[in-house]
Order: structure tokens, then sequence, then C-alpha cells
């Protein structure tokens, strides 16, 4: 298997088809485009996702990356993000203020989101050799918000917030600054660094479930085009985006030239898509706040995934490997 998330395919044959057990309290569980899993419970339901973090990050990063990844699905669901679970394997290499500051990390940011760290396990292994951080998110949310993926139909606009491709520029600059330096400027890289005040989708999710969006959709792993793929797989509708409406940072273009890789399919933690009958309020709210949010396109009434560019069309393709993984090895 080739590393990386695996495909949808094999996610549907392999993994999904495998899972018959059911119980009574889960009404909302594992399926293609689906980031959480739902308990209902006396009064509000419990909202649960699972993300490791496996691209290379610096030790200080991780902790942080990691609680961003996890409760950037749980804000998705329209959840108040509440508690938190951590697995983190270390190699036998590594030493106890490595993890210090992965923990320390992790904390701070949690404690940005009004996260508790309730348990989890450390263990050092020669089954690894970089560190290997795993979240189970926990967030509660009221039994009428019900952002399920499958809830996109025909007409509604799609919208992008903030700027996609943000992660996955960071992990480079922070990866290859030494190779980038042969080609840009400190100044034009320390542009990069700011992305990471735009990792979390809290604040814009909020909004979103307060202006009836109809779903929120994490964009992640494989950038923006995997998310609008999973977006129409998960409701069985089309798309017909407008590929020059997307917002990206020149920041991000450049660096992805320099590597011949895609933009729109690199890690894109910190944007999210939102499905709405009324986009333009939620546009609206999202920049009054101080955000930035973008309709790129519609759902349509048939399955053709459609990228317009200028005159041409052209048809998103099943998600494939994250390009990072062209430049990067993990």
């Amino acid at each position: 298997m080739k590393a990386g998330k695996v495909s949808e395919q094999i996610l549907k044959r392999t993994i999904l088809k495998q899972l018959n057990s059911k119980n009574s309290n889960v009404v909302l569980s594992s399926a293609v485009g689906e980031d959480c899993s739902r308990l209902r419970s006396d009064n509000k339901d419990i909202i649960f996702s699972v993300n490791p973090i496996t691209i290379p990050l610096e030790v200080e990063d991780m902790g942080k990356h990691g609680i961003y990844r996890a409760f950037n699905n749980i804000s998705a669901k329209g959840a108040t993000p509440v508690a938190a679970l951590v697995s983190l394997l270390m190699p036998t290499s590594s030493n106890e203020q490595d993890a210090r500051t992965i923990i320390k990390g992790l904390d701070a940011a949690a404690s940005k989101l009004g996260v508790q760290v309730i348990g989890g396990h450390t263990e050092c292994c020669r089954g690894v050799n970089v560190p290997i951080i795993t979240i189970t998110g926990v967030g509660l949310a009221e039994r009428d918000i019900d952002m399920k993926t499958s809830n996109v139909e025909p007409g509604m606009d799609i919208i992008a917030t903030n700027w996609v491709g943000m992660e996955g520029t960071l992990v480079l600059l922070n990866q290859k600054r030494e190779e980038l330096l042969q080609h840009f400027t400190n100044p034009f890289l320390d542009k990069i660094s700011v992305f990471e005040q735009y990792l979390s989708i809290n604040e814009e999710a909020k909004i979103a479930c307060n202006n009836n969006a109809a779903t929120i959709h994490d964009i992640s792993e494989g950038g923006i085009f995997a998310a609008l793929w999973e977006l129409a797989e998960g409701s069985k509708v089309g798309l017909e985006i407008d590929s020059r409406k997307i917002p990206i940072k020149q920041e991000t273009i450049e660096v992805c030239e320099f590597f011949d890789i895609n933009p729109y399919k690199i890690a894109s933690m910190g944007s999210a898509l939102i499905a709405a009958k009324d986009g333009n309020t939620i546009v609206h709210e999202i920049e009054k706040a101080g955000g930035h949010a973008t309709i790129i396109g519609k759902a349509t009434d048939n399955n053709d995934r459609v990228l317009l560019i200028g005159e041409e069309k052209r048809f998103l393709e099943t998600p494939q490997t994250d390009e990072l993984r062209k430049v990067l090895t993990y």
C-alpha cells in the first residue's frame, strides 16, 4: 500500500465494508466524507474525531497541529470543543525534553479552544523513528444541529474560508527552508510564518452554524480538491466550482511552483468548505468578524464535479495522495 491516506476505494471495500457492528446510541458513524462520529446522550450529542499527525513537523508544532486537526473536525459538526485524549509514541532516540515540548504546545492550543486534555498514553518504542501523535477530540452539540456531509442539496452555495494550502506551505517552509532560501528572500518566507495564526476554523464554524449552514467540511490532507470530492460524494450531488475564486495566497502558489506540486492538493488545515442556501450572509458575517470567506461555486443536481478555469472545463478526480509526499518522505 502507498504511504498516506488510503484511497476512497480501499476505504470503502477494506475498511467500511467490514464495519457492521451497531449500537442504538450511535446516530452518525463512519462514511466517506464524514470526519466525526456522534453519540446521543440525555440532553446533548457527544461528537468524537480521531486524528493522527504524520506530516513531518518540528516538535514545537506537533501538539498544536494535532489539536487543531482534531477540533477543526469537531467544530465543523457545530459542536463545542470539550476534551481531548492523546496517544504519543516516541522513538527510543528521542529525549524527555521532546515529549515535554510536544505536550506543552498541545496544551497551549487546547487552552485557546477551551479544551481539557483528560487522558491518553505515552510510550517510547522501537517501531517508530519519529514522534507520532494521535488525538481524539470530544465535543458537545445541541441535538438540533445536524451537520452531516449528506446535507448538501443542489443549488446551495459552496464557500471556502481563509486560504487553501496554508498548512502544506508551512510544512514546506519548516522542512525545506534552506532550499527555499536559494530562490526566495527571508521577508518573503516570513510572510508564510503568519499562516500559523489561521489553523483553527472554530470561529468561522460558529458563525456558519449560527447562520443556517447546511454542513461544514474541514479541508485537510489532499487539499481542497480532495475536500470538494468528499463533500460531493457524501451528498451524491454535483459541483460547479470556479477555480479562480478559490482563495489562495501568492506565497503558497510560488512555493508550490518551486517544488512542482499542485497547491490545491496539499494539506490545508485552517480552511473549510461550507454549504448553504444563502452563502452571502455567511460570507458577510465571517468577514464582519475579521475572517475571510468566498463563494466559489454551487452544488448541482447531476453527478459531475466540474472545475471551471476561465472558458475551460475540467472534472475533479477521486482524491489522490497529498502532493506534499512528492517532496517529503513520511
